[in-house]
């Protein structure tokens, strides 16, 4: 497994780890290639394209490894780097808790019509 590169670094027979810092928290991804030398130069081009995105403000976690653990936590919207399964379930179960969500609570107004006020059309 020999050469080391700063930043990439054999992590298994199969695999190489890289490591970065994003907003603050020190992040290991491993991505699967062979650590040979060609592929640990691969993966070190790619840590540099990561830190000089995440420099110029336009690195996207989710995006870059959308299959990470920590995807979620850098999701920039809320459900991104979620499997749709998990958000879905997530939904349910919300509303299954509070089927009306709104704000002013349910409205009382809509539940039972009041069939006094209907008129038909007649400017057909």
């Amino acid at each position: 497994m020999g050469n080391q590169r700063p930043g990439a670094k054999a992590a298994s027979n199969t695999s190489i780890e890289i490591s970065f810092t994003y907003q603050g928290i020190r992040c290991r991804e491993r991505i699967k290639l062979q650590p040979t030398p060609a592929n640990l130069r691969k993966a070190e081009r790619h840590r540099i394209a990561i830190i000089e995105a995440i420099e110029a403000g336009t690195f996207d976690y989710t995006h870059t490894f959308p299959r990470s653990k920590k995807a979620r936590q850098f999701a920039k919207y809320k459900g991104s780097g979620m499997k749709l399964k998990d958000y879905l379930e997530q939904w349910i179960e919300q509303k299954a808790t509070d089927p009306l969500q709104h704000p002013a609570g349910p409205r009382t107004d809509l539940a039972q019509p009041d069939n006094s006020t209907v008129r038909p059309h007649t400017n057909w």
